[in-house]
């Protein structure tokens, strides 16, 4: 297949493989992942790194996605031995789990493997939790409620739901009524036979459903029936509540940060009239998160080397009505919250978290608030009387739940299962400044045994992601130590492209700047040579989804950089992706082959149409789940098919594959260690040169 776009002919020769449904896709991706399979089961010391990575978990209880109601502190909770999370709610003096929703409880149909519980939001009450169930991996989210007893409302299952996120590091899945009476949810439409696969997420809409009749659905705003508001096919409508009297719709634009907000009076909930929307920000005001509280609607947004504040009266929103309340420098805003009579700020330092106070009757003071080390703040939460946990975690301790104290001063431990965990002694982590290429200096995280020795002869995982202003939080993972007893390293870059720095950095590797991505990238594998920690040789890289662009990127560009790379369900072929269910939402960040700037971004991150027959490039391998629906199967089969056909090298390319998983939300443990298993044997292999 050739397309010529603006004069650039493109060849694309495994286009037949789109076709995912076809019986020649599904039995060419059979052969490839029963390839996969024979090879590892071929290796000597796979076993061994299989029972290795088991053992690395025993005994410990991984919580995530902490939220709070006036019935107390809930969260999800896999226990040691548990193959899939549950929802539990915590006791407040000894931290005791009580389970209120397993996923074995939970029915679906078509499962092949497990049910996961991808999401949930309690009430404020806490007498009601939304609950979004998928399986295999789908993220085909079904809507359920529970009571606080975890006893499930009886004949509710909403289908094709998306969780409800206003900003983007939010969590949760709907937005409740502050007086629990009711909770607004996403839904995209439901296609028919015939309808083009690219247009599955167009003319999504959100409704709402009163507690004491869930049977009946009201859409709130969709784009084909508010014609008014202005809604492009791909933008999604989010509302939610700023207070009891007031909606807001928060327009998300695909995937640009900048949003759209309206405002409308939540009196016309349950009304079979449509709403009257009022519009009080569009995307030139940089308006990237938001929240409300005490009669004001507050946004925040970047401006040139920090962020600000600004604030409006719900019940007067005019432009000459906005207020300066803060700003900061040198630092990322990633959400607020208004707790009481304060915000309270998530902010990111060089890719670890901060914790900001803003007391906006008092002044625009920004008083920090002390963390008990480096960290990241996957989640929090918080009650109407201002009562604040957060979940905590780092690259050396296993995530614990913690309070903000009285004063907002500091963070205070909280009873919960395996927050006792302290294994700082078996690892320890750092940071480095890498001057790139063009003078800049990038942050370097990096994660080893304690003293590390700079021989030259350390094996080095090295990852990044650096799309979407995405950062790569500090995160745990126990089997980590596998590699790091063997004397390796693990080193994340903080590649522009990425949110480590704020939005000027984002903006700096963004579409047509991303050679910049790939080049930090590379920056930082040359530093970790040059320091001595390592060779080129021992450099396994690793990129996943859109991360797989700047390693594939920098794999094709410089394959003598590393010995092995791992690409995991990884975006290899961006020249074709909006042409699929996920690729219009996705222009804004990769561009588009109708214009002629926007097919010059994607020419720099599509990895296929650069693999050249007579390059030796290093072995690799590539991951794939067959229910992904970010990610489409045939995005790395396509490179996978291109580097096997490449004559230049006789490293292996592997293909492993996921019969019954997806992007990775909703994995059980059972394929997160085999995967994670397979990522070090393949390491390994190529350490021990036995490609």
């Amino acid at each position: 297949m050739t397309e010529n776009h603006f004069g650039t002919v493109i060849e694309d020769p495994h286009r037949w493989m789109e076709n995912t449904a076809s019986a020649e896709f599904r039995d060419w991706v059979t052969a490839q992942g029963e390839a996969a399979e024979r090879w590892f089961a071929a290796r000597p010391d796979r076993e061994d790194v299989v029972a290795r990575v088991a053992k690395a978990w025993d005994g410990l209880v991984e919580l995530s996605n902490v939220q709070v109601a006036a019935t107390g502190v809930h969260c999800m909770v896999r226990g040691s031995g548990e193959d899939v999370p549950s929802l539990v709610r915590l006791d407040p003096g000894t931290g005791a789990a009580e389970v209120l929703v397993a996923p074995d409880r939970i029915s679906l149909p078509d499962v092949r493997s497990h049910i996961s519980i991808d999401w949930y939001t309690p009430s404020p009450d806490g007498r009601h939790i939304a609950v979004g169930v998928s399986h295999d991996g789908t993220e085909d989210h079904v809507l359920l409620v529970v009571d606080r007893h975890g006893e499930f409302v009886p004949d509710l299952a909403v289908p094709r739901i998306m969780p409800l996120r206003t900003n983007r590091a939010s969590i949760g899945g709907v937005a409740w009524a502050p007086d629990s009476s009711g909770f607004c949810y996403l839904q995209w439409r439901e296609l028919r036979e015939g309808d083009d696969p690219a247009t599955r997420y167009q003319d999504a809409a959100t409704c709402y459903r009163a507690v004491d009749r869930l049977d009946v659905e009201h859409v709130l705003l969709r784009g084909s029936l508010d014609p008014e508001v202005g809604l492009d096919p791909d933008d999604v409508p989010l509302v939610t509540f700023a207070d009891r009297d007031t909606l807001v719709a928060t327009i998300v634009h695909g995937s640009a940060k900048e949003r759209t907000l309206h405002l409308a009076d939540a009196a016309g909930l349950g009304s079979p009239s449509r709403l009257s929307w009022r519009r009080v920000a569009v995307p030139a005001d940089a308006v990237h998160v938001w929240t409300a509280g005490a009669g004001y609607l507050y946004t925040g947004g970047p401006v040139t080397g920090g962020w600000r504040i600004d604030r409006v009266p719900l019940d007067d929103p005019a432009p000459g009505n906005r207020r300066l309340v803060a700003t900061g420098h040198d630092e990322a805003l990633e959400d607020i919250g208004f707790v009481r009579d304060r915000l309270l700020l998530r902010c990111l330092v060089d890719g670890a978290a901060g914790l900001r106070v803003v007391r906006p009757d008092e002044g625009a003071d920004v008083v920090p608030v002390r963390l008990p080390f480096p960290c990241g703040i996957p989640s929090w939460g918080w009650t109407d009387v201002g009562d604040v946990h957060v979940l905590l975690s780092s690259w050396t301790r296993p995530p614990g739940v913690w309070r903000l104290d009285q004063e907002a001063s500091a963070l205070v431990p909280v009873p919960a299962p395996g927050a006792a965990g302290d294994v700082a002694d078996a690892a320890v982590s750092w940071q480095e400044q890498v001057t790139a290429s063009d003078g800049v200096e990038v942050p370097l995280t990096i994660v080893g045994a304690p003293g590390v020795r700079r021989d030259g002869e350390r094996p080095v995982l090295l990852t990044a992601y650096g799309f979407f202003g995405i950062t790569l939080r500090p995160a745990y993972n126990p089997a980590l130590r596998v590699w790091t007893d063997l004397g390796g390293l693990f080193a994340v870059a903080h590649v522009r492209g990425g949110g480590d720095r704020g939005d000027d950095w984002y903006r700096a590797g963004h579409r047509e700047h991303k050679e910049r991505t790939i080049q930090d990238f590379l920056d930082c594998a040359e530093h970790l040579v040059a320091r001595g920690y390592t060779a080129p040789r021992l450099i396994t890289a690793e990129g996943t989804s859109a991360g797989g662009l700047t390693v594939g990127g920098a794999m094709v560009r410089r394959p003598d950089a590393f010995g092995a790379v791992v690409l995991r369900v990884s975006l290899t072929n961006t020249l074709r992706l909006e042409m699929h269910e996920n690729g219009p939402p996705n222009i804004p960040e990769y561009g588009t082959v109708t214009t002629p700037e926007g097919l010059a971004a994607l020419l720099i991150t599509d990895t296929c149409r650069r693999v050249r027959d007579d390059v030796a490039y290093p072995p690799v391998l590539l991951t794939v789940g067959l229910n992904d629906t970010r990610v489409l199967p045939w995005q790395p089969a396509k490179l996978t098919a291109a580097l096997q056909a490449a004559a230049g090298s006789r490293a292996p390319v592997l293909l492993r594959v996921e019969h019954h998983g997806g992007h990775g939300v909703g994995a059980s443990k059972n394929q997160i260690d085999g995967e994670f298993a397979d990522r070090l044997t393949f390491a390994l292999a190529h350490l021990r040169e036995e490609h």
